[in-house]
């Protein structure tokens, strides 16, 4: 069944000014067995020989990461965790949503995720691509996938090479990675060259979050910093974004309303098929 989709989403797509922002949630397509924050909690308690519950009694999943990188076994963590999440026992040809977005004709993608299954997405379809995760990519992004230039998906698409932006990280280079509650501290004044970059593609688009939860503070730090940017007076209102969710949060769907992000709820009870739906849609809109 087709989503409902608001004329301003439609009209984002069809002029090219839609920039999806990819979190966790949408790796669970690959696998629900793929490991969340509790697990992510597990492997640390593995590491430090603690009982899991007793870690979360002692600090946030932040501080947690802090006091592995003071001990020395944050290498370690990710480690494990890169191994899990990446492991060979998945595939992305599981998943038809992370084997659609490579065809969604937008110029970047970005994501807080730090794993590479949006990228063996782009290689499964055998689409090429550009990949930011530190400040040397911006002076040489890495570029992935077929040789040759990129080449139209369809004959009416106006389609260009995307750039996937680890705006998080990546498990690839260690040290980009943002967990430790330093990490954070460090991004709250936004002037990051990863947080620069989003400030400037985001003006005149119209961001899609994908992946994530209302309360996921993420998307709720990102959009009060890119707010204030855009309340500047030369800077003219931004078109509307939009927050793919299942939960029906009648509070929530109101907050993100006032902050200029419209709701588009998929089915609880077929969230992978719905979403696959969508970018169907999307795909279709911007073919037309």
């Amino acid at each position: 069944m087709a989503i409902i989709l608001p004329n301003t989403f439609q009209d984002a797509v069809r002029s090219r000014r839609l920039l999806p922002f990819v979190g966790a949630g949408f790796s669970k397509n690959i696998d629900k067995e793929l490991p969340d924050w509790s697990e992510v909690i597990k492997f640390a308690a593995s590491i430090l020989d603690y009982d899991p519950e007793i870690l979360t009694l002692q600090g946030d999943y932040l501080q947690i990461a802090e006091y592995l990188s003071i001990t020395d076994h944050l290498d370690e963590l990710y480690t494990a965790l890169a191994n899990r999440i990446q492991s060979a026992c998945f595939s992305v040809a599981n998943s038809r949503c992370h084997q659609l977005i490579p065809r969604l004709d937008v110029p970047y993608i970005f994501t807080t995720n730090w794993d590479n299954w949006l990228e063996r997405g782009f290689d499964h379809e055998g689409i090429p691509y550009s990949k930011i995760i530190s400040h040397e990519d911006f002076v040489i992004p890495k570029r992935y996938g077929p040789e040759g230039a990129a080449k139209p998906i369809s004959e009416n698409r106006q389609w260009r090479e995307t750039t996937i932006v680890k705006y998080h990280g990546d498990f690839e280079n260690p040290k980009s990675i943002v967990f430790r509650e330093t990490d954070y501290f460090d991004r709250l004044d936004f002037e990051h060259p990863l947080d620069i970059k989003l400030r400037s593609e985001l003006i005149g688009r119209s961001v899609l979050f994908i992946g994530y939860s209302f309360t996921d503070p993420n998307v709720r730090y990102i959009w009060h910093k890119l707010n204030k940017v855009m309340r500047r007076s030369d800077i003219p209102e931004n078109p509307k974004s939009f927050f793919v969710t299942h939960f029906n949060n009648p509070l929530q769907i109101e907050l993100f309303h006032k902050k200029g992000i419209e709701t588009i709820i998929l089915s609880p009870r077929n969230i992978k098929g719905d979403l696959e739906t969508l970018l169907e849609q999307i795909i279709e809109l911007q073919d037309s």
